[in-house]
């Protein structure tokens, strides 16, 4: 899931925004009950897969079966807080696995490269995954994640080259990033195009973790294209799934302050996503 979005520099800015009432699209009633604050869920329900699986793990220090579970929930508590320490503790677990794992070695070292790019060791995922692909049983796999890694380190020549490769516009996992590429590309009509299709997939498979993302995805490409009504619907869908989304929260204020110029609400809406999450990204406006 990508955590760097569009609040930094306008929370500075607050103070000397006001309201225009001829903007408005959203409406508080609609998103209050998802500003509560006191009950994170989903960063507590990880909390708990934690603490069960390090218990199991625990017995035997060795357990490749536990380590997985747990390195997920780690990441998933670094996903809903920005604390990078989360995502560090998986990333140690990862790589124990990919030293101990007898059978699922390439699968492991997939995992491993999706934790650095998380942590913008783009170089080190890359090696990692260069070395792994040839021959592995999930080269598929590794050349998509091969192909964000080209995005990040901008060597465009060779993702245009891996996402030829792995042309399937009945692909989830192509679509998206074929819509990433024309993003980049400044053809956005195209990439929302392409990111419609994938949202179609994800929810034909009522998939909610695919369906998160490419509702975030599209109603960014949306605002980006000056639809913001449909980026609002796509927002308060992802909300409904997942009322403590914090992206989703993030590109709400964003909406509230850049286009309807309502500094007041939006400075509300960000003070709710702060009080569970904190990170350096929104230091830096991408």
């Amino acid at each position: 899931m990508k955590l760097i979005y569009y609040i930094s520099v306008f929370l500075l800015l607050f103070s000397c925004q006001k309201e225009d009432k001829n903007l408005r699209i959203t409406n508080p009633e609609d998103y209050n009950k998802y500003l509560i604050t006191a009950y994170n869920s989903t960063f507590e329900n990880a909390k708990l897969e934690k603490e069960y699986w390090s218990k199991r793990l625990r017995k035997d220090s060795s357990g490749i079966g536990e380590i997985r579970p747990l390195a997920n929930a780690y990441t998933l508590m670094f996903e809903t807080s920005g604390d990078t320490t989360y995502l560090q503790n998986a990333e140690k677990l990862y790589r124990k696995a990919v030293v101990i794992s007898a059978h699922n070695k390439d699968a492991y070292q997939l995992i491993l490269a999706k934790n650095l790019l998380s942590q913008h060791r783009y170089q080190e995922a890359k090696i990692i995954l260069v070395d792994s692909v040839k021959g592995s049983s999930i080269k598929r796999a590794s050349q998509l994640i091969l192909f964000d890694i080209a995005m990040k380190l901008e060597a465009y020549a060779e993702a245009d080259q891996l996402l030829g490769k792995l042309e399937n516009t009945n692909d989830y996992n192509y679509l998206i990033r074929l819509a990433e590429r024309n993003k980049h590309l400044k053809n956005n009509t195209a990439a929302i195009r392409n990111m419609e299709a994938a949202m179609k997939i994800s929810e034909s498979r009522k998939n909610k973790k695919l369906q998160i993302s490419s509702y975030l995805q599209l109603a960014e490409l949306y605002f980006s294209s000056g639809k913001i009504k449909e980026a609002y619907a796509l927002l308060l869908k992802t909300l409904t799934l997942q009322p403590d989304n914090v992206q989703a929260k993030m590109q709400l204020a964003r909406i509230v302050y850049s286009y309807e110029n309502n500094a007041k609400e939006a400075n509300r809406i960000m003070d709710a996503v702060l009080v569970n999450y904190s990170s350096s990204d929104f230091l830096s406006f991408p």
